[in-house]
Parts: C-alpha cells; sequence; structure tokens
C-alpha cells in the first residue's frame, strides 16, 4: 500500500512539474489556453489513472457487515420512533395544560395516554387526566392571604377531627362539566376518556 501511495505522488509530482515547465516555455497567444486545459486534464488523469486500473472484485464486499449494520439501523428506527411518541405525548400535556390555563384554572399535573399510529385517523387520545385548582389572580391571592392571617390569629383550638372539610380552591361539579365540555371540544376526545381531579 505504501508503494502504490508513493507511485501515486511521484507520479503526481511528474506532472505538475512537466505541466509547469510546459506552461513557462508556451508563447502567449491564442492556442495558450487549450493547451492549458489539455495539460490539466493530464494531471487530472494522472491522480485518478491509478483507481480506474484497480480491477473491482465482488467478492470483496463484506454482504454480512453491511446486513448488520442495516439491522442497527432498523434498531435505531425503532428507539427513534419511541421517543417521537414521547416527545408528542409530552407536547400535547404541555399544550392541555396552557390551554387549561388559559381557562382560568391552575394545572398541577396532566397525563395523557395516546396511541400513536403511522396514520393520522388510527393516532387518538385515549385518556387525559388532570389535577386542577381553581385559579386566581395576583390581587384575589394577596386578599386570601390578608384573610388568612386574621383567621390565624383568631383562631385558639384546631379542630383536627374534621375531616370532611372542603379545599377552598377545590372545582365544582359545574366547573368540572365545563371543563370537559371545553377539552371535549378542543381535542375532540370521548367524556369517557376524561379524569378531572
Amino acid at each position: 500500500m505504501i508503494n502504490f501511495l508513493s507511485n501515486w505522488a511521484k507520479n503526481i509530482e511528474l506532472a505538475v512539474v512537466i505541466t509547469s515547465i510546459l506552461e513557462m516555455i508556451l508563447p502567449n497567444n491564442k492556442t495558450k489556453k487549450y493547451i492549458k486545459m489539455v495539460m490539466g486534464t493530464y494531471i487530472i488523469f494522472c491522480i485518478i489513472s491509478p483507481f480506474l486500473k484497480k480491477e473491482i472484485n465482488i467478492n470483496d464486499f463484506k454482504m454480512e457487515e453491511y446486513a448488520q449494520n442495516t439491522s442497527s439501523i432498523e434498531i435505531n428506527q425503532e428507539s427513534m420512533n419511541k421517543r417521537i411518541n414521547e416527545l408528542y405525548i409530552e407536547e400535547l400535556e404541555k399544550n392541555i395544560k396552557k390551554k387549561v390555563e388559559e381557562q382560568g384554572y391552575v394545572v398541577n399535573e396532566c397525563n395523557v395516554d395516546a396511541t400513536i399510529a403511522d396514520n393520522v385517523q388510527n393516532t387518538k387520545i385515549n385518556k387525559i387526566t388532570l389535577d386542577v385548582e381553581v385559579g386566581e389572580n395576583k390581587e384575589q391571592k394577596d386578599e386570601v392571604e390578608d384573610k388568612l392571617l386574621v383567621e390565624i390569629q383568631k383562631i385558639k383550638k384546631i379542630n383536627t377531627n374534621d375531616k370532611t372539610e372542603k379545599k377552598e380552591n377545590e372545582l365544582t361539579e359545574t366547573q368540572k362539566k365545563d371543563l370537559k365540555k371545553f377539552l371535549k371540544e378542543e381535542y375532540e376526545v370521548n367524556e369517557k376518556c376524561l379524569v378531572i381531579t
């Protein structure tokens, strides 16, 4: 291999030297550009000629390696498809959370179970699970904090036996129905797929 490369380099050097000498000797006339083109072709031929002489043997190709590379590409394609599906579900969850928050709610958690197929007709949302609270703007929040501070100062005894107490930010049944209706229209899902807590 080293002999091949050294012979190849010597041939290229010889071609460049010959063309340089000929270019210096040539007179400046109309034919000079055509002679330069022929010399450039000669240099290109010297560069590629060793590769043209080499015979190509089909047995030199290793088909087993090619087959193994193809199978690894298929495996990588499967992992890429899986990652694309995960990204689709993540983006869908972010989109749902954003749209629900635009409706004035606070979304603590959003989980989506979706079947993703190659065609759009078979791709569907199986289940949307939301943990939602009633949202409030900053002024309302400050007002509530002030009221809580006053109430805490008034409290003398805490009744720990009352476990049926309802959370202040919990959604009413009407709000849950409205939110389900909104999600049903927005994402074209069945109401049975929606779980709002």
